[in-house]
């Protein structure tokens, strides 16, 4: 590599791109937007919540992540029933098909 071609500097955040902006335009995030410099500027700027705050705070987070999880389990639970069922069709077309098998055979043996 030339000596005078600077290397990315992987440091800075990157760039906020056209699709960024839309999505903040409807008032959305990224990762992109919030590490602008006004958007970090913001969260610095931000008053400290009080103790009684931060605790009704931190029981609202813990109320959405128990809530998630739940959702979590029984998307879990819903995976493994697909994937039990399917085993149970599988074996069933298998087991079909073994028996018409046989059938043609007897059949073809009376013939």
């Amino acid at each position: 590599m030339p000596r005078n071609q600077r290397l990315p500097n992987h440091d800075a955040p990157a760039k906020p791109t056209p699709l960024d902006a839309a999505i903040a335009g409807y008032g959305g995030s990224s990762a992109r937007i919030d590490t602008t410099p006004r958007r970090l500027q913001l969260q610095k700027d931000m008053s400290i919540l009080s103790l009684p705050e931060a605790i009704a705070q931190n029981g609202r987070l813990r109320e959405e992540l128990a809530f998630e999880q739940r959702k979590s389990a029984a998307g879990a639970y819903l995976a493994d029933e697909i994937k039990r069922v399917a085993e149970l069709l599988r074996q069933a077309l298998v087991d079909f098909h073994n028996l018409t098998a046989a059938l043609d055979n007897w059949n073809n043996g009376r013939e």
